[in-house]
């Protein structure tokens, strides 16, 4: 796949991260039986979308005019000619708040902060302030307890490898 531009580049790897993240919600939703999709970010369909020259891709008048074109006729005209975007982070702080032990627990014995990476103190203070429906980095967060649970389950599955191996050895 040639990227022609800048636009390309920086559309791949937003793409390139929006799957990163998608594989770690895939695990953690296949764990509690919840099958999650992302058909935006299917192989075929990038492709066909960098097929389209980045100043057409995107517009400061509307909001994903790719999208907009390849769904007319089978979504609602209202859906389509919306010009907001549903804003979720009250239901973020009030998962927060009912979760915050659990939430804080994740970041207990951190994996990132044994790596130097964050400093575990200072993010369960902010998660407090989260959970007292105080604004927070939302977005910061999300990542941060991403990458903290890919870690667990990185050294998760080695110790399972490790154990297996000296099993068969035994």
């Amino acid at each position: 796949m040639a990227l022609d531009s800048m636009g390309d580049v920086a559309s791949l790897g937003m793409v390139q991260a929006y799957g990163r993240a998608h594989r770690i919600h895939l695990e953690l939703a296949a764990g509690r039986g919840v099958a999650l999709h992302a058909p935006f970010l299917d192989d075929a369909v990038v492709a066909v979308c960098l097929t389209v020259p980045s100043a057409q891709r995107t517009s400061p008048r509307q909001a994903k005019p790719l999208l907009r074109a390849a769904m007319a006729g089978r979504v609602p005209d209202a859906a389509l000619s919306r010009t907001t975007k549903g804003d979720y982070s009250m239901l973020a702080y009030r998962g927060l708040s009912r979760h915050h032990r659990t939430v804080a627990g994740l970041l207990t014995n951190s994996r990132l902060a044994d790596l130097g990476l964050i400093d575990e103190k200072a993010i369960r203070a902010d998660l407090a302030f989260g959970a007292g429906g105080q604004q927070i980095p939302l977005a910061t967060l999300d990542r941060l307890l991403s990458a903290e649970i890919w870690l667990r389950t990185r050294a998760s599955s080695a110790a399972t490898t490790v154990e297996r191996r000296h099993c068969a050895h035994a």
